[in-house]
C-alpha cells in the first residue's frame, strides 16, 4: 500500500526486496536493499511477506530459491501521477 503521508506530497518512489521462497512455497527472510525513501522499504517488504509461491525445484525435489524482485510506486492521474501500478 502507498504510504499516504508519501502520497499526500506527490512522492513517488521504488523498493527492491529481497527474500527466500522456501521448500513450502512460503516468503521468509524479506528485507528491502535498496529504496528511494524508508516507507516505501518498510510497505514493499510487508506486501512481500503475504505473497505465496509454488516452490522451486532441483531434480524433482523442492529446494530453498532466493528472489529478488523491483516494487514501484507510482501515482495515478487522479493523485496527480502518471500510472498507477500499485
Amino acid at each position: 500500500k502507498f504510504p499516504h503521508a508519501l502520497r499526500q506530497a506527490g512522492i513517488e518512489g521504488q523498493a527492491v526486496v529481497r527474500f527466500v521462497v522456501d521448500k513450502n512455497g512460503a516468503v521468509s527472510r524479506a528485507e528491502a536493499v535498496k529504496s528511494s525513501h524508508e516507507a516505501f522499504a518498510a510497505v514493499a517488504t510487508e506486501a512481500v511477506k503475504q505473497w505465496g509461491f509454488e516452490a522451486g525445484e532441483k531434480a524433482g525435489a523442492p529446494v530453498n530459491v532466493e528472489m529478488v524482485v523491483p516494487i514501484v510506486f507510482s501515482l495515478g492521474k487522479e493523485d496527480g501521477g502518471a500510472n498507477n501500478w500499485f
